[in-house]
């Protein structure tokens, strides 16, 4: 995903990125061979038959031997084309439809407006997914709120995300790389910044990403805690959409920032006793995600969590 220059197609970097690619090279072809054909067929009948006041033309045969050949040919040949867009296409469909039975499994949740990513293994991530090179990856995917579009350009892969269904997506990437992960069904005001990036790692790498844990891993050092900023900000959208008004952090930044704001907005949670499970469930999420089990506020989300005098309010 680095600077490469204008590109007229995004990076194949998938199994199916190249018969996606190939389909759709035939399509253009024979629309423009058509489109010229038809354009030029028009202006050379229309010069060479037009109308002159010398000439009378000859009467047309309907029922000549000619003229139905011209009209089978011009028939049988379109649709010879068309049928085979349609088994090149469905061949593709049906291969995209039926993952492997050994895959790798990674749920992902929709919501306005991040992607939310859970791994077998524990890890979890906000708007990122780390997926190993040369693996088959199937993502079982499902909305909290509206409908999504979960899609990788460059795996020439998308697929709708729905609230109270579960859909499923596979892909096997072939190029170590970071790709754009994008929502490619309008959802709602901030649809365009409902974005992520794919980070495809040799298998040694993912391991030892997998390994050090999630967040800490793969957000280090400054970027980390401008990713915390980011978060509590979000979270903070989410409070506004609720109703309950702007909610002011404490001063800092990164874990201050977030755990300031998180103070602030359960307490008015509390006072509120409105959508306080989503945003426990945030903050313990959040916390489990980045591994703060070494900050004396890690305890506070788990009580949190049991906590039903808020959790059901």
């Amino acid at each position: 995903m680095g600077e490469k220059g204008f590109q007229l197609f995004p990076e194949a970097a998938s199994s199916i990125a190249g018969q996606v690619d190939a389909l759709y090279a035939y399509m253009v072809l024979v629309s423009a061979f058509f489109t010229l054909l038809i354009a030029f067929l028009v202006v050379f009948l229309a010069i060479k038959y037009r109308r002159k006041n010398d000439i009378i033309p000859k009467p047309v045969d309907e029922h000549s031997v000619g003229g139905m050949v011209l009209e089978i040919v011009w028939s049988i040949i379109p649709l010879g084309l068309s049928l085979i867009m349609f088994a090149w296409g469905a061949s593709i469909f049906f291969t995209e439809s039926r993952p492997p039975a050994d895959a790798m499994e990674i749920f992902v949740v929709g919501k306005q407006w991040m992607w939310k990513v859970q791994h077998n293994e524990g890890a979890r991530e906000i708007n990122e997914l780390h997926i190993p090179v040369n693996r088959d990856i199937r993502l079982t995917l499902t909305s909290e709120d509206v409908i999504h579009d979960f899609a990788v350009p460059a795996f020439r892969t998308k697929t709708d995300v729905l609230p109270g269904r579960y859909t499923t997506e596979w892909f096997r990437p072939t190029k170590v790389g970071q790709y754009h992960l994008f929502c490619m069904e309008y959802c709602g005001t901030k649809h365009s910044g409902m974005i992520g990036t794919v980070y495809v790692m040799n298998e040694a790498d993912y391991d030892a990403w997998l390994g050090a844990g999630s967040g800490e891993g793969s957000v280090p050092g400054a970027a980390f805690e401008e990713h915390l900023m980011q978060i509590a900000f979000e979270l903070a959208n989410d409070l506004a959409d609720r109703g309950l008004g702007a909610v002011q952090p404490l001063g800092g930044t990164g874990e201050a920032f977030f755990f300031g704001y998180c103070e602030k907005g359960l307490e008015m949670m509390n006072i509120h006793k409105a959508g306080a499970p989503t945003f426990s469930a945030y903050c313990t999420t959040i916390s489990r995600f980045y591994r703060f089990k070494k900050n004396n506020k890690f305890d506070l989300w788990l009580q949190i969590r049991e906590n039903k005098d808020i959790s059901e309010g």
